[in-house]
């Protein structure tokens, strides 16, 4: 069974997508970034506060969708700049034990479609078991 998730704890899409899709207990988001969960723009920033809200976002959408951030299974981050690198490790030190992080690919996009957005990640995750 497929289920399209919306929560307002995260920037609404800016086209005709869902925040996230659930299907047979494992959570497949869109694209999530830097953008304020009220009005939908980038926020801009350095690095680690476009990361640290992006962050934040997939949280609220895991968690709209019966998920945590401890069942991410795998995230493909896009980042503006390979000179982002340390700043999306630290972030993973903060965010993901150290024993059990997901898995993890990183891509270099040097120019985004919104304005001043440097990161952007796509997370696929269990549901929590209850």
């Amino acid at each position: 069974m497929r289920k399209a998730i919306a929560t307002d704890g995260a920037p609404k899409p800016i086209a005709n997508l869902s925040q996230a899709v659930v299907c047979n207990g494992i959570v497949y988001t869109a694209g999530i970034s830097a953008r304020d969960p009220k009005t939908a723009k980038v926020v801009p920033g350095t690095i680690e506060e476009q990361i640290e809200l992006t962050m934040q976002n997939v949280k609220a959408i895991l968690e709209a969708s019966g998920s945590s951030m401890a069942n991410i299974l795998r995230m493909v981050c896009y980042l503006e700049s390979r000179d982002h690198f340390p700043a999306l490790n630290a972030a993973f030190d903060k965010w993901f034990s150290k024993d059990s992080p997901p898995a993890r690919a990183v891509l270099m996009v040097p120019l985004f479609g919104l304005p001043g957005m440097l990161f952007e990640v796509i997370v696929t995750a269990a549901q929590d078991q209850n």
